[in-house]
């Protein structure tokens, strides 16, 4: 039998603590044993904590933390740190976002992906409400991601941070090359690719998705809110890129940003020629090798729309005009544009 500990960092989640910690508890398992729940009540100013502790189960354990620094970081490492200091032993931890809902058989699943060699797996996860234009446009982003993962074996680049699961060694392993006080470096601003980075350098394969495990997740469900959030998911990458170089561990990361590069620029040379024709009085003409990329986006993300489960008419609407998701391509073209130059500017970025 494995055991599992589970880290739950939570900031200001009253409304949502009691339906992830219920999830967690009910799930289902053959050869795994949950020996802990840790809540972490990171600077709460609302009642998460006592929401944790009403919940009826002795291996919820409450850690209300009213100065924690490091943000989720700080938060996971004063877990770990309260594992060790308290003598508790566990094969694999589980961390799970506050507002993330394990569905049936996900432990199971995560449990059944992890191994020695690769010894962090992370779960498939789609929105908890899809309705509106930006939550809809995230969930089909989310099953291209899936259809993604499928054709390459379900490895990826960073184990998701939403629910993931590492081999508890291998933190300890990690807090001793590094020297940090707990396994997540609480500067970074994507916490889960820096530690991704910190166990594939170690030597050990790069994470893989758990196909049988599936959460749901809050998702921004406006413009503002998601690009605040991608311009820090994407300034966190490139700063953790940067910090670290060319290595074996990076080198596909940035060699994606450099393909990056090559295509914002073709794009923009696409849009500034179609509008250099129409203001000179010309009118545009299409190749039929011209519409191969089109054609292929197309099947991508047709293919790609059979894999979310909760898709209704206006998915499909959305995904045949193909003006909607590529303006929205787009606009996560400009996120990560803008977290690139605001990494080598040195800018602030907000949590």
């Amino acid at each position: 039998m494995k055991t599992v500990a589970v880290f739950v960092p939570a900031w200001n989640e009253a409304d949502t603590i009691d339906e992830t910690l219920v999830a967690l508890l009910a799930q289902q398992t053959t050869d795994v044993v949950i020996s802990a729940i840790i809540v972490i009540a990171n600077n709460c100013t609302d009642d998460t904590a006592e929401l944790a502790r009403q919940v009826n189960d002795k291996r919820v354990i409450v850690l209300d933390v009213p100065k924690c620094p490091g943000k989720k970081s700080g938060a996971m490492n004063i877990a770990w740190r309260y594992l060790r200091q308290n003598g508790i032993r566990t094969d694999v931890i589980l961390t799970v976002d506050a507002e993330t809902l394990l569905s049936d058989g996900s432990l199971q699943g995560l449990s059944d992906a992890i191994g020695w060699r690769r010894p962090v797996v992370c779960a498939r996860y789609m929105p908890k409400d899809n309705h509106g234009l930006v939550r809809r446009l995230q969930a089909l982003e989310y099953a291209r991601f899936d259809d993604n993962r499928l054709i390459r074996n379900w490895r990826c680049q960073v184990a998701s941070g939403a629910a993931a699961m590492y081999r508890s060694s291998v933190l300890d392993e990690v807090v001793r090359v590094t020297g940090r006080s707990g396994p997540w470096d609480e500067r970074s601003l994507i916490e889960d690719y820096g530690l991704t980075l910190d166990i594939k350098s170690l030597g050990y394969k790069g994470p893989r998705v758990a196909p049988q495990a599936m959460v749901l997740t809050d998702t921004p469900a406006t413009w503002r809110e998601l690009w605040k959030q991608r311009t820090r998911w994407g300034r966190g990458g490139v700063d953790e890129c940067r910090q670290r170089g060319w290595i074996s561990a990076t080198r596909r990361d940035i060699s994606g940003y450099g393909v990056f590069a090559a295509v914002l620029i073709i794009r923009l040379l696409a849009i500034y020629y179609i509008v250099s024709l129409l203001t000179s009085g010309q009118v545009p003409t299409y190749s039929l090798i011209g519409l191969v990329p089109v054609v292929l986006m197309m099947y991508n993300r047709i293919a790609s729309l059979k894999i979310l489960t909760t898709k209704t008419w206006k998915d499909h609407l959305l995904v045949y005009s193909v003006i909607v998701e590529d303006t929205y391509g787009f606009f996560m073209e400009m996120v990560t544009a803008t977290s690139i130059l605001m990494s080598y500017r040195g800018r602030r970025q907000a949590w």
